[in-house]
């Protein structure tokens, strides 16, 4: 889902891909127009928005996603002087009744449809459909950022929309993986994880001091006993005894440790041998890894607990009750926030470049398999098809240590993947964060009637204990009117409500209610407002008793807004009654998936290009939409997947950035092997998959990432350096790959700046802007960190990234056909004889005409056309 707001604030270049988390950003005012209730405790549906820009200019209103039109009506002109009864001026001057419908059905996981519609009332013109002098209509096709009509006025303000987001119990079932109550899964959806992961710790887990894989312990080798025979301690039997290795104990006592015979010096026995004085116990003393987990509670044989306790890392509390531990990551940088159980946060700490740094610390931490270590580190638990190593276990779990905030005490290290734990994302919509459904309130008039909300906004005191006595001779008991105790805590509720702070609490709230757009409803909702106040509900705040001209008036008002029986006549599938979010909330959120869909993905291979050919450049055909469609079609799941896995599609600004380099070097999708690869010094070792992984060393990296040499290895002689066929793991052709290997790859190269050509990290570079220098570095970073004009293929990267910036990011595609781009790139595309100042060749050590790419500026259009149908 590619999801954006229905204006496009203007904003800083740099800012362009990044979301408020304000949200009132858009105009929305408290009182009247706000969600989920507004004047005087009423059903409100959706918000009023401002439409930002020049009073003569105002910014048009945009589809936020690709959809279809609904239904669509132009609002009535505002006569230059209505009569009074005129149905639409009402209250405190004109109200517009243009409106459109829009149907968006998109994909936010792996086998994930979803389907929402979008609201836009208030409209005061409609848009032509793109490319016709026609106003948009039913069943025509909008995509997202598409002007679909100008903001009209209510209530005599001018330049607003109400904006509403709406669905049925079956899409919030999937939108949110639940549809009622409070999260209650034992683990997250594993189709659909995007956002923060939040982990969930159980009450008794211990808090350490450091790192207890990082701590260690003294321990004094006893002395050599010839009589003692196997009895004698070894560098093996304390190994094991520490739940080590060897060389781990090696490493930990440093460059001693080295010589051959280290331990024989250690225990004595190569002085007893030399007739030598035995070493003392400071000499005997060395450093073993700190004991954790289960074994920390399980001495060795011949070993008391007390004993064994001088050799525990150091625990300095447990949690005392659930903790949540969110994990968030932003231009590099990991943060862990702690939260109670209720969802109050305690604390944070940050771990700076950790997101860039990522392989590294997987590869550190997790040497028996990377690639699970690292989706450990990246989501908390391992959803891709790397099982984790045995070597790699804790008490046979994949160990998940961090350092958090935890009140009352300095930050402790923890590990996340205790017993007991569970993990979830924001994709799950966790009521820690505030997600709550409101769904009580079933007598279908436009009053807000549910306890559900109230008791959020003002949540009840515990009631006294009553104690029954008998009443005293000339007493009278005072009773409690429980009624005015309710109005009084709806008055403190309703002062609550005009708070931003509880307007930003709201916002979480999914609120099943019917729509206030039905004609037929209208009575069922209103009617209240004309009883008498004798005969409303006792618990009702305000009364209201409109005379019968009033409320006839009132209804024909809402007779000229409301639609819903014409929509639902031109292909509305939605009750009357359905689940509305917080449009700008369900927006926010959202823009956090960035998972594309077939179509999405089709709309980022442009149909042409400009391809240097000689010294000119000529226009090349790239895909039309059918083949758009098709490569989609192929690629979207595995890179899906991908972007998720290596935090890619974090921001669309990352993707764009991966797809600029990956739509080259796979000829946009139709290759992925280098051509000509066998006939290369380096082969087999040659470029495969889809960014290419090339030469010996990069394939043994990523072999090791990935275990192959294990979980697939080869006897073929010409792999043997790899012991895994890179031919049947990533590719052996074009028409032969494994699409999954080849996505993942190209994934591994982007992160890893150990086989990066510039030593970057691609998350880095692209973070950093998408201006033309940017891609060029991004370029580097794949083709080679060479000189501008010997970067292959860096004028179809260029041209990708102007592309793309109009697809993936929050910039409106322009009315041109073509963009101007200005670039240093090579004159022809091969390579020309070098010449001295006298224009003579110069000769290479052979004696050979010397030959290079010679640097120019060029200017050329980049085609602008849009990919659909």
């Amino acid at each position: 889902m590619l999801i954006s707001p229905p204006f496009l604030q203007a904003t800083a270049p740099q800012e362009i891909d990044t979301t408020s988390g304000d949200v009132m950003a858009l105009g929305e005012k408290t009182g009247k127009g706000a969600f989920p209730v507004s004047h005087r405790f009423g059903w409100h549906g959706g918000v009023h928005l401002t439409a930002p820009g020049a009073p003569g200019s105002p910014e048009p209103v945009r589809a936020i996603a690709d959809g279809e039109v609904v239904f669509a009506r132009d609002s009535d002109p505002i006569p230059l002087a209505a009569a009074p009864t005129h149905p639409l001026l009402y209250y405190t001057g004109w109200t517009s009744n243009g409106v459109m419908v829009l149907k968006h059905t998109t994909e936010i996981g792996e086998d994930l449809t979803v389907t929402f519609y979008s609201i836009y009332q208030h409209l005061h013109t409609l848009e032509n459909k793109a490319g016709t002098q026609t106003k948009l209509k039913a069943g025509d096709k909008v995509y997202r950022k598409e002007p679909i009509g100008k903001a009209g006025v209510i209530y005599g303000r001018a330049h607003c929309i109400h904006f509403e987001i709406v669905t049925d119990e079956e899409n919030v079932e999937k939108l949110m993986g639940r549809s009622h109550g409070p999260l209650v899964a034992t683990e997250g959806r594993r189709n659909s994880v995007w956002g923060d992961m939040h982990i969930v710790l159980p009450t008794g887990t211990p808090l350490y001091q450091q790192d207890p894989r990082t701590e260690t312990k003294p321990y004094t080798v006893r002395l050599f006993n010839s009589a003692l025979g196997a009895g004698n301690d070894t560098l093996e039997s304390v190994a094991q005894r520490f739940n080590t290795t060897p060389k781990r104990i090696r490493q930990l006592n440093g460059s001693p440790a080295r010589a051959a015979n280290w331990w024989a010096t250690l225990t004595g026995a190569a002085q007893k041998a030399q007739n030598k004085p035995e070493p003392t116990v400071a000499k005997r003393t060395i450093r073993v890894p700190a004991i954790h987990g289960a074994a920390a509670a399980t001495p060795p044989e011949g070993i008391s607990a007390e004993e064994w306790r001088n050799w525990q890392a150091t625990v300095v509390g447990y949690t005392s009750s659930p903790l949540i531990v969110s994990l968030s990551e932003a231009l590099g940088t990991i943060t862990l926030t702690t939260r109670q159980g209720n969802g109050t946060i305690t604390g944070s700490c940050t771990e700076k470049n950790g997101g860039y740094d990522l392989y590294k610390t997987a590869v550190k931490g997790y040497p028996g398999c990377p690639s699970a270590g690292y989706e450990m580190l990246r989501f908390g638990r391992v959803i891709g098809p790397d099982a984790p190593a045995e070597s790699d276990l804790l008490d046979g779990r994949l160990p998940h240590f961090r350092k958090i905030a935890v009140p009352g005490t300095t930050p402790v290290f923890v590990n996340l993947n205790v017993a007991g734990g569970q993990v979830f994302s924001d994709a799950d919509f966790p009521h820690w964060l505030g997600w709550t459904f409101i769904d009580d309130d079933t007598d279908g008039n436009s009053r807000c009637d549910s306890a559900q909300l109230v008791d959020l906004i003002e949540p009840p005191t515990p009631a006294p204990i009553q104690v029954a006595m008998l009443e005293a001779p000339g007493e009278n008991v005072v009773s409690v009117n429980t009624s005015t105790q309710h109005k009084d805590r709806l008055l403190r509720a309703y002062l609550k409500l005009q708070s931003g702070a509880m307007r930003e609490r709201l916002s979480y709230c999914v609120v099943k209610q019917p729509t206030e757009w039905s004609r037929e409803d209208f009575d069922n909702r209103w009617r209240w407002a004309k009883d008498t106040p004798g005969t409303l509900p006792a618990h009702v705040l305000f009364e209201e008793h409109l005379s019968s001209d009033a409320y006839e008036r009132l209804k024909q008002h809402h007779q000229a807004l409301a639609f819903w029986e014409e929509a639902t006549a031109a292909g509305l599938a939605l009750d009357k009654v359905h689940y509305h979010f917080h449009p700008i909330r369900f927006i926010q959120t959202f823009r956090k998936c960035n998972w594309l869909d077939t179509k999405e993905f089709a709309q980022c291979i442009p149909r042409k290009n400009r391809h240097l050919t000689g010294t000119t450049f000529a226009d090349q055909l790239v895909a039309t939409w059918p083949e758009a469609l098709f490569r989609a079609g192929k690629w979207a799941l595995p890179l899906n997947k991908t972007m998720r896995k290596y935090l890619i599609s974090s921001t669309t600004q990352r993707i764009l950035h991966f797809f600029s380099q990956l739509m080259e070097e796979s000829g946009y999708l139709t290759s992925t092997k280098e051509r000509g690869g066998e006939k290369k010094t380096y082969a087999p070792y040659h470029g495969r998959g889809l960014i290419q992984i090339t030469r010996a060393n990069n394939y043994i990296k990523y072999g090791n990432y990935r275990i192959f040499n294990k979980t697939n290895p080869t006897t073929l002689e010409k792999f043997s350096e790899l012991g895994w066929n890179p031919d049947e793991l990533i590719s052996q052709s074009d028409t032969a790959y494994n699409a999954e290997n080849c996505a993942d790859s190209a994934g591994f190269y982007w992160i890893n700046a150990e086989i990066t050509a510039n030593g970057l990290v691609g998350l880095d570079v692209s973070d950093r802007g998408f201006t033309p220098n940017h891609i060029t570095n991004s370029s580097k970073l794949v083709n080679g960190n060479v000189s501008i004009e010997k970067i292959n293929g860096l004028d179809i990267r260029l041209q990708s990234g102007v592309f793309l910036k109009y697809v993936l990011l929050d910039i409106p595609f322009p009315t041109k056909a073509e963009e101007e781009l200005s670039f240093i790139w090579r004159k022809n595309r091969d390579k020309e004889l070098t010449l001295d100042t006298a224009g003579q060749p110069i000769l290479n050590t052979q004696g050979e005409p010397q030959t290079s790419f010679i640097p120019i500026e060029h200017k050329i259009g980049v085609y602008l056309s849009w990919q659909r149908p």
